[in-house]
C-alpha cells in the first residue's frame, strides 16, 4: 500500500483525537490549526518509524503532545492554557477505544470481503482497489455504467450487512465469555 493511503487511512481516526487534546492543552484554536497539520506532517515523515503493534491513535498523540510542549514553552505564558492531565488522559483512552473499534469493523470487512465471489468481486476490486472509475469498469466489463452503479450498492449494502451480522456475533461471543 502507497505510504500516503496507508498514512491517510491511519490518520482519520486519530485526527479528531489529536484536535480534542491540543484544544484542551493549548486552548488557541488558530494555534491548535497549525499544531494539527505539524502533528499530520511529522508522523508521515516518521511513518516507517510506527510500530504496527501499537496505536496509531497513542502514537500520534505522543508527537501531538511534543509539538503542544514546545508551543507552550514560546507561547504558554501569555496564554490561556489547560492543563487538565486527567481530560488528556481521558482523551487518550477514548482515542485508542475508537481506533479498536475501527479495527473490529476493519478485520469484519477484511472477511465479509474474502466471500465475495465473481463479477461482484471484480467490481471491487476494480473500483476500490485499482481506484478506476464507474465508467471505466462498465467498459472493461462490457456492461453499462447503470449497471456498474447498481453492483456497487448492492455490494456495498451486502457488506455492511455482514460487517453489522459479524460485530454483532462478535459481541454476542464476547459477553458469553467466550
Amino acid at each position: 500500500m502507497e505510504p500516503q493511503l496507508r498514512f491517510t487511512r491511519l490518520w482519520l481516526p486519530a485526527q479528531p483525537v489529536v484536535i480534542s487534546m491540543l484544544v484542551a492543552r493549548i486552548g488557541d484554536r488558530a494555534a491548535v490549526e497549525d499544531l494539527v497539520q505539524e502533528v499530520a506532517l511529522g508522523a508521515f515523515q516518521k511513518l516507517a518509524d510506527y510500530d504496527e503493534t501499537r496505536s496509531f491513535t497513542a502514537w500520534v498523540l505522543g508527537i501531538a503532545n511534543h509539538k503542544a510542549i514546545d508551543w507552550l514553552r514560546t507561547n504558554g505564558p501569555k496564554r490561556r492554557v489547560i492543563r487538565d492531565e486527567q481530560a488528556l488522559a481521558t482523551l487518550m483512552q477514548v482515542g485508542a477505544e475508537l481506533e479498536r473499534d475501527l479495527s473490529d469493523r476493519e478485520l469484519a470487512l477484511h472477511g465479509c470481503l474474502e466471500v465475495l465471489q465473481g463479477r461482484a468481486r471484480e467490481v471491487v476490486r476494480h473500483h476500490y482497489v485499482d481506484e478506476r472509475p464507474v465508467a471505466e469498469i462498465a467498459s472493461a466489463m462490457n456492461l453499462s455504467v447503470a449497471n456498474i452503479k447498481v453492483m456497487l450498492y448492492r455490494v456495498r449494502e451486502a457488506l455492511r450487512d455482514c460487517v453489522e451480522r459479524r460485530l454483532s456475533a462478535d459481541n454476542r461471543l464476547a459477553s458469553e465469555g467466550h
